[in-house]
């Protein structure tokens, strides 16, 4: 019956995915490198060369492998921010550097923007990019990120530092498998413990003055705007619905299941809200693929999804007869899991800054109604 559900609402193809996804969930749960074990599975195959999509189809495809199990999503390979970024800051030559590895290496990815006092304002960051006195073409990254996934387990990722001051002083440094391993003691990387959302393996990485060549400072054949703060910007636009989808991905799954055992006038509710929320994910994600320097409709979204789907979780728990809590084990999952997405991508608070200030310069794009 669920999977006759989700057919209907994402398709053929990504329901099937959203099935297997749901059969691994638990084992993923307890140990995220289970999903080596099925590397070869089309759903992960499908994620590791995803080079092109807009943020509409990734809006999407994201609801429906999170209705499977969004920690599963989190612990695939794929390009994931970085791919995002690495469209808007660079020119082919880097980009396909990056794609040929990502497929080789069949890596997770991470995005090492966070740092422990500043948080993702990447205008007060203290990681920095300095010039090697003793190596001519060649720098040194000193400083710490925090808070971002696979932060121990991603083979390869981006780390952003500052190499001079001001808003165009930001660099992104493409770390990869080589450097990740050759460099690997002027790197500590650790895995934060976690009670949900334990697949997205959130950590730390300091570095201590490790090298960095510079041909792996990226966008040095662009635009100093181009490769600094603006793509970072256009990044989480793009990639904000995404984040919303995978929240009212795993609420829908959860309330799906609840409507077996309760018809509550509540549930129904419920379903009126999440069909909200997704109209408006989608809405904002095709405005970001026009309109990517925007923060408004993607950052109204974000909040939207994040509140409807924590009170779909919570009342489906309410609804659900004790026996349906106490005997299947996903259950417990969602209700851990769906606390996570208020801190992904920015809290809410953050999210009504960034409404705030595109309205106040103007940037209001309508959608219509949803």
């Amino acid at each position: 019956m669920l999977l006759a559900k989700a057919t209907k609402r994402y398709g053929e193809q990504l329901a099937s995915y959203a099935a297997f996804f749901r059969t691994i969930a638990l084992g993923v749960e307890s140990d995220p490198d289970a999903v080596w074990a099925h590397i070869t599975h089309p759903a992960f195959r499908y994620l590791l060369e995803d080079t092109s999509s807009s943020a509409y189809e990734r809006t999407c495809y994201m609801e429906a492998f999170a209705y499977g199990d969004p920690g599963v999503f989190m612990a695939a390979p794929g390009p994931s921010l970085s791919g995002i970024f690495l469209r808007e800051a660079v020119g082919n030559t880097q980009r396909e550097q990056f794609y040929q590895a990502l497929r080789q290496h069949k890596a997770r990815t991470f995005f090492a923007l966070t740092e422990p006092h500043s948080g993702s304002d990447a205008s007060n960051m203290t990681c920095r990019l300095l010039p090697d006195p003793e190596h001519k073409g060649q720098w040194l990254l000193e400083g710490m990120k925090c808070l971002f996934g696979n932060a121990a387990a991603g083979k390869m990722g981006l780390v952003f530092a500052r190499a001079h001051d001001g808003p165009l002083g930001i660099r992104a440094i493409l770390l990869t498998p080589a450097i990740l391993q050759d460099h690997a003691e002027y790197i500590t990387r650790n895995v934060l413990n976690m009670t949900g959302l334990c697949g997205a393996q959130i950590g730390t990485m300091q570095f201590h003055r490790c090298p960095i060549p510079n041909a792996l400072v990226l966008g040095s054949d662009t635009a100093p705007l181009q490769r600094s703060m603006m793509p970072i910007i256009k990044t989480f636009n793009q990639l904000r619905s995404g984040v919303g989808a995978l929240a009212i991905g795993q609420a829908q799954a959860l309330l799906d299941f609840t409507v077996v055992y309760s018809s509550s006038r509540r549930l129904q509710d419920c379903q009126v809200k999440l069909d909200f929320a997704r109209n408006l994910l989608q809405k904002a994600a095709k405005q970001a693929d026009t309109h990517p320097e925007n923060s408004l409709w993607s950052s109204l979204s974000k909040v939207s999804a994040t509140e409807v789907a924590e009170a779909t979780v919570q009342t489906c728990i309410a609804c659900l007869p004790a026996d349906a809590l106490l005997n299947n084990e996903w259950v417990g999952k969602c209700y851990r899991d769906s606390f996570a997405w208020e801190y992904m991508e920015g809290t809410s608070h953050m999210q009504w800054r960034n409404v705030f200030q595109a309205i106040q310069h103007g940037q209001f794009h309508p959608m219509g109604p949803p």
